[in-house]
């Protein structure tokens, strides 16, 4: 039995078609264009036209406040325009299918524990760095969703001084998001911000750069101090850490031995955060998108 998936992000949309296992079959990535529900439609059925023939149904990840088992959106992050919908009706009524939606980091949690480094722990916190922060909390081996699907909105948490105004910049998807580092080090080196990239910034450190050294061990601090916060507050067993500055071999080493330090520098009493990297980077949303679907649709767990 296969499945076609669908990830949709803020600037492009991976889709892919999957067996029951997990394995891919085919699997490619678009510009996201969608302006509205209509483009957002088109699509999904030029999608499931081309690839659905043998498809079981479609299983979707997407950003935003929803309802795993009724594929009602409260939120759609940077979509918008689909606040507040009955996104998998939309889907069905277009499209005669079954349909799962899920929210993309808690996808990304489910990958980790059907497939991935999450198998047989019972509590974890899965944090995907990307342009805000992903969050996920996994407990007793399974997602918590939180009163109002919630649980888990990691970059909404606010860092600023409460005498200030609310910034953007004061949270932890501003603090700890990719542009947490790549706008300083940008600053630092006088180039404009679009021209820089993970993988450039990752170069200037291997090549010992001072001034990068020196923003990316601040950013570095900021995502301890917050990593440290989460521990207090739920005592995983393990966090994760996704999102494709994972991907970077250096990442997870310089990010542990900026934990030791930090855990020892504040006589923390409490454990020490275990860090490991996601198992799927970044096809993790792909295939939780499908465990979703087991379950919410077909109604079992492997």
């Amino acid at each position: 039995m296969n499945y076609l998936a669908i990830d949709i992000g803020g600037t492009e949309i991976k889709y892919a078609v999957m067996d029951e296992s997990a394995e891919f079959i085919l699997k490619d990535r678009m510009p996201n264009r969608m302006r509205s529900v209509d483009d957002f439609l088109d699509v999904v059925e030029t999608l499931w036209k081309k690839y659905g023939e043998d498809a079981h149904g479609i299983a979707f990840s997407m950003p935003g406040r929803i309802d795993n088992k009724t594929g009602y959106m409260y939120t759609s992050g940077n979509l918008g325009f689909l606040d507040n919908t009955d996104a998998a009706g939309l889907v069905r009524s277009r499209i005669p299918v079954d349909v799962s939606i899920e929210n993309d980091a808690k996808a990304a949690a489910w990958a980790e524990i059907w497939k991935g480094e999450l198998r047989g722990v019972d509590d974890a916190v899965v944090v995907v760095i990307g342009t805000g922060i992903g969050g996920a909390i996994v407990k007793d081996g399974s997602v918590h969703r939180g009163k109002n699907h919630s649980a888990g909105e990691f970059s909404f948490i606010y860092t600023g001084d409460p005498d200030m105004p609310y910034s953007g910049r004061d949270t932890f998807a501003g603090r700890c998001g990719i542009g947490g580092f790549l706008n300083p080090i940008a600053k630092a080196k006088g180039m404009p911000p679009q021209e820089l990239d993970g993988f450039m910034a990752f170069q200037l450190l291997e090549q010992g750069d001072e001034q990068v050294l020196k923003v990316f061990e601040s950013y570095l601090w900021e995502l301890c101090r917050q990593l440290e916060n989460l521990q207090f507050i739920y005592d995983p067993e393990l966090i994760l850490i996704g999102g494709g500055i994972s991907r970077q071999p250096a990442f997870l080493e310089m990010l542990k031995t900026s934990l030791d330090r930090y855990h020892t520098e504040h006589r923390s009493p409490m454990a020490k955060p275990k860090l490991a990297n996601c198992r799927f980077y970044n096809d993790a949303n792909l295939v939780g998108a499908v465990y979703n679907f087991k379950q919410v649709v077909e109604g079992r767990l492997e």
